[in-house]
């Protein structure tokens, strides 16, 4: 990974654990107790990750090309 690459990532943990602090407080202030406020800011982490990580993973395939795995040959010589 380049330092670029890094810094991104550590950009997108910290964007996300931000969301996840807010989500937490917004739950906390509505009168939920702090296991729901928890539960809810973990859920925004993750959905803020996955967003991050989905987005990245579309973004890296079209850029490279996949090489021919020959499965389809074997499938067609058994």
């Amino acid at each position: 990974m380049t330092s670029i690459d890094v810094l991104t990532l550590v950009l997108a943990v910290s964007v996300a654990v931000n969301i996840g602090c807010a989500a937490g407080f917004i739950t906390l202030r509505t009168g939920s107790g702090w296991a729901r406020a928890v539960l809810a800011a973990g859920g925004a982490v993750g959905a803020a990750l996955v967003i991050f990580f989905a987005a990245v993973g579309a973004y890296s395939d079209g850029d490279r090309q996949r090489p021919s795995s020959g499965l389809q040959q074997d499938c067609l010589l058994a």
